[in-house]
């Protein structure tokens, strides 16, 4: 019985159907954009910035977590402070988003651009 199951499992993975573009692909990789190395560069300038953003955004999200947090174990609990104070990390993860990539759209061509688009969900901020 095990010989037929690990024949039936090998079997689905050698013939399996997947998607070529994804393979070697690892996560915000730009290899397959083909970059000069002028472009190449200046993507690397803009993602090093991009990271220390990131990183800044998370630090104060951590913070607005905790102030939400604390709203709700008050006696009254404020909804509309709530909101707004909730919504704040997404509209700053938009703007860095925003920010990233018309600077990455500036330094690439048009037919990189639609290459970048198969990766384009990697550069949302979670």
């Amino acid at each position: 019985m095990r010989v037929v199951f690990l024949f039936l499992v090998a079997f689905l993975l050698l013939f399996a159907d997947h998607d070529k573009k994804y393979d070697r692909h690892f996560h915000k990789d730009l290899t397959h954009l083909e970059l000069s190395d002028e472009q190449y560069q200046k993507i690397k300038k803009i993602l090093k910035n991009f990271k220390k953003k990131v990183e800044e955004f998370r630090e104060q999200k951590e913070k607005t977590n905790n102030a939400t947090q604390a709203l709700f174990a008050k006696d009254n609990f404020d909804i509309d402070k709530y909101k707004n104070e909730s919504l704040e990390p997404e509209k700053q993860a938009i703007e860095i988003e925003a920010q990233i990539l018309n600077e990455i759209h500036e330094v690439l061509n048009k037919e990189q651009r639609k290459k970048f688009l198969d990766y384009f969900e990697e550069w949302k901020i979670d």
